[in-house]
């Protein structure tokens, strides 16, 4: 995926826009406010253990946007893992700005955009 991410976002790579590290989430070593926008896809982090959310905080800038999103198997599940975001999100002073939803294969993806 990251050898994806880095072909997709070649251009903006090069010209020093676009960062796609390989390390533990919470160990990126970017400066604070270093993102307005941070995108995870499928990344159980953020509803399985102990919360990444205030690393989204010091990655962002104050302004920044973070799109959480996840495709789970299955069509039950989405409104927990939601609740599970939200109070996560919520505990390190983010909010989750509306929900995105999308009909994608094999499973139906979700998007909670939060600020």
């Amino acid at each position: 995926m990251v050898a994806a991410a880095t072909r997709r976002n070649a251009a903006h790579v090069a010209d020093g826009r676009a960062v796609v590290p390989t390390c533990a989430f919470d160990e990126a070593e970017l400066p604070p406010g270093a993102s307005e926008v941070l995108v995870a896809f499928n990344v159980r982090l953020f509803w399985a253990r102990e919360s990444p959310w205030p690393t989204v905080r010091r990655l962002l800038e104050p302004t920044g946007t973070a799109y959480i999103c996840y495709q789970l198997m299955g069509a039950a599940g989405h409104d927990d893992v939601l609740e599970r975001l939200a109070a996560s999100a919520g505990a390190a002073g983010m909010v989750i700005d509306r929900v995105e939803h999308a009909d994608t294969a094999p499973f139906r993806s979700v998007c909670a955009v939060s600020r």
